[in-house]
């Protein structure tokens, strides 16, 4: 079993254990046909329609974001992550372990959101719940099992995983010495073709580690050995950095890699360019 994540065979054992807690972290952000043209759905659905036995939903989209922030995904105040972690029945004594149906974006979000608070025991499952299934894993329909009370998790803040924009400009500025790094594909940070943001392209002076390059072909991880060749740009990068991408989901999927390879010294922009683009006053370059 990886310090992070696990495999089919890991999880039916897992499944055995009382403080085990599966969860299903599923979005689905639909393919945008002009530009600004953002449209996500809840997983819920597909959820009820298929989950891993056991499993518990956790709604990124509707129920774990900042209610009063100006983007999607923004991380919720520690208080009301824990009390959400506990209505689904993860407690401070509690192994959590995440999926979503594609991409391991979702998955490794719900991951960095807990790391966030200091709640470490969390595990990624490789290929998701498509992988479960094809390996003849059986599956639920309908709603979540109810479970029983358990007392929340008393958060232990990491005030330096997240950073706002504020952080970001000074940054592009040069009053803080990090380098920006963007992890959205090199399509979309050239700014060519329709995007879901505001504007196309990219903040200045950043530069570009798509975040699939920890996954293989098939949507498994890669060994830390192959993320660690797959980063070796990011990883040989002296002093801080910075991680984004659309809403700090395909990048949460860069920072597990970087844990896997071995680094864990960097910041995530929760804003990202769903903040940053709709700023008017704030920068955007595009590659010609």
């Amino acid at each position: 079993m990886s310090a992070q994540f696990v495999n089919i065979a890991d999880l039916s054992v897992l499944m055995d254990d009382p403080n085990v807690v599966i969860v299903d972290a599923t979005v689905e952000l639909a393919k945008p046909e002009t530009d600004g043209d953002w449209r996500g759905l809840t997983g819920r659905v597909q959820f009820e329609a298929a989950h891993v036995p056991g499993a518990q939903f956790f709604d990124l989209l509707e129920d774990l974001t900042q209610g009063s922030s100006n983007f999607h995904f923004a991380q919720p105040r520690p208080e009301v992550l824990a009390a959400a972690m506990a209505r689904i029945g993860i407690g401070s004594e509690s192994t959590v372990v995440v999926y979503d149906n594609h991409g391991r974006m979702w998955a490794t979000r719900v991951w960095l959101m807990l790391r966030a608070i200091g709640f470490d025991r969390v595990l990624v499952l490789d290929g998701g719940v498509q992988q479960w299934a094809t390996a003849g894993g059986a599956v639920e329909t309908g709603l979540p099992a109810t479970l029983d009370p358990v007392t929340a998790f008393q958060p232990a803040p990491r005030a330096s995983i997240f950073v706002d924009k504020a952080y970001v400009e000074a940054v592009v500025v040069g009053d803080v010495d990090a380098t920006l790094v963007c992890s959205l594909g090199a399509d979309v940070f050239a700014g060519e073709g329709i995007t879901r943001y505001s504007r196309r392209g990219h903040i200045p002076g950043s530069i570009n580690i798509p975040a699939s390059l920890v996954l293989n072909d098939s949507g498994r991880f890669l060994s830390s050995a192959d993320v660690a060749r797959q980063l070796d740009q990011l990883l040989s990068i002296p002093g801080e950095i910075v991680l984004y991408c659309g809403g700090a989901i395909s990048a949460s999927l860069l920072a597990f890699g970087l844990v896997q390879a071995g680094r864990e010294d960097f910041r995530v922009y929760d804003g990202s360019l769903e903040e940053w683009s709709a700023d008017l006053a704030l920068p955007m370059v595009v590659m010609t």
